[in-house]
This record gives C-alpha cells, sequence and structure tokens, in this order.
C-alpha cells in the first residue's frame, strides 16, 4: 500500500500494478528490493522521462523499507517469539556482524533460546525478564 500509494504521487503510470511487484518481490530476501526498485525506476523513467519521479522512487522505496525493517519487522518478530523489539533489532546487528548473513537468520532463534532459558533459570530470571516481552511472571 505504502509503494502504491508513493508511486503514484511520484507519477509513474500503472503505480498499482508495479507497487504489487515490487512487493511481491520483497518477499526474496536481498535482492528482491533492488530488483523492484529498479523496476520501478524503470518504469516511472521510461513513461514519463522526469528526473524528479525516480527521485520520488527513491525516497518512496527508502522510507518504505526503513519503516519496514526498522519498526514493523522488530514488533512482529518480537511478539512472535516474544522478545522486545530493541533486543531483535540488536541481535540481528551483531548477528551480522559476527557471522555475516548466517548469523542475522540464526540471531533471532539463538537470542529466543537463550531467553527461554534465562527465564526458566532462577538466577538467570532477571535477565530473561528484560529481554522477553513479558509485562509478568
Amino acid at each position: 500500500m505504502v509503494y502504491s500509494i508513493g508511486l503514484g504521487i511520484s507519477g509513474v503510470n500503472n503505480f498499482i500494478l508495479v507497487s504489487i511487484i515490487a512487493a511481491l518481490l520483497t518477499l526474496i530476501p536481498y535482492v528482491g528490493n533492488i530488483v523492484g526498485l529498479t523496476m520501478a525506476m524503470a518504469f516511472g523513467y521510461l513513461t514519463s522521462g522526469e528526473m524528479g519521479v525516480l527521485i520520488g522512487v527513491i525516497i518512496i522505496f527508502t522510507v518504505a523499507q526503513f519503516s519496514e525493517s526498522y519498526i514493523l519487522q522488530p514488533y512482529v518478530v518480537g511478539d512472535k517469539v516474544d522478545l522486545h523489539p530493541f533486543f531483535v533489532v540488536l541481535g540481528v546487528v551483531v548477528g551480522g556482524a559476527l557471522w555475516g548473513v548466517v548469523g542475522m537468520i540464526l540471531a533471532i532463534p539463538v537470542l529466543a533460546i537463550i531467553t527461554n532459558i534465562f527465564l526458566h533459570s532462577p538466577p538467570l530470571k532477571p535477565y530473561g525478564f528484560l529481554l522477553s516481552k513479558e509485562d509478568s511472571q
């Protein structure tokens, strides 16, 4: 929806079709976002011929990816595995720094396992409470 509104305001013709394809391509990690952005920029520039459309497309994709990656995804993932969104983001960043892409993929499950171990171990329960989203034990 964000893509379609933004691409429509930017002046891309067939913005609904382009936004649906770009949104479906975001399901492919890393490459899908780049292909979707390239496709939207090509459609926008070829149909209008204006540089303003390209700038609008870049701004829309940047805002959409930022809000999805740093606002929506930590809350959704954090709710499913009972982790605080801050620690989801922190875990992915640290996992990526330590082990690259594999570390980013494994960071959330490992952090969820560590949180469960902490919550079920009496001496470590305060640390588990810190990592989890639970209000009370």
